[in-house]
């Protein structure tokens, strides 16, 4: 199942409150968040209340944002309306380069950053070295950082 993707937020689902959700379902189907508006070129503190109501309306006990920077403006949303962070919502973000300084520090996906530039130095430095060689594709698997902004769904 495809996640929405609303202002460079994917929603993440869990079971309603009011009753469970269909078998299997995880996160939000495509068609099943609307988008009223345009996602901007940055998102604002606006940007993040508008999305909340998006949330709030579906149920959502978990948000999985597009970086650090849009999960820390979605916290502070959060904590703006009364609602706790992550006791009514958890949020995670990605990137990991201001996710311990946030009002509540964010759980977060860490890409493999600095793995990312030595091989890059490598493959520039062979490609040098060999311009016939071939291309090469590298895969690099980010890691969980784990803080304060996520935990167990309220019931």
């Amino acid at each position: 199942m495809r996640l929405r993707m609303a202002s460079d937020v994917a929603l993440s689902r869990m079971p309603a409150r009011a009753g469970p959700s269909p078998p299997g379902q995880r996160a939000f189907p495509v068609d099943s968040v609307s988008r009223s508006r345009p996602a901007p070129a940055r998102w604002t503190a606006e940007d993040a209340d508008h999305f909340l109501d998006e949330l709030v309306r579906h149920g959502a006990a978990a948000a999985l944002c597009f970086a650090d920077r849009e999960a820390a403006l979605l916290v502070g949303a959060a904590r703006r309306r009364g609602l706790g962070v992550p006791a009514d919502l958890s949020v995670i973000g990605y990137d990991d380069e201001v996710a311990d300084l946030c009002e509540v520090p964010l759980t977060t996906v860490s890409p493999a950053k600095a793995d990312i530039g030595r091989r890059a130095a490598d493959m520039i430095r062979s490609r040098i070295a060999d311009p016939t060689s071939p291309r090469r594709q590298e895969a690099f698997v980010p890691h969980p950082v784990v803080r304060d902004s996520t935990g167990p769904a309220a019931r």
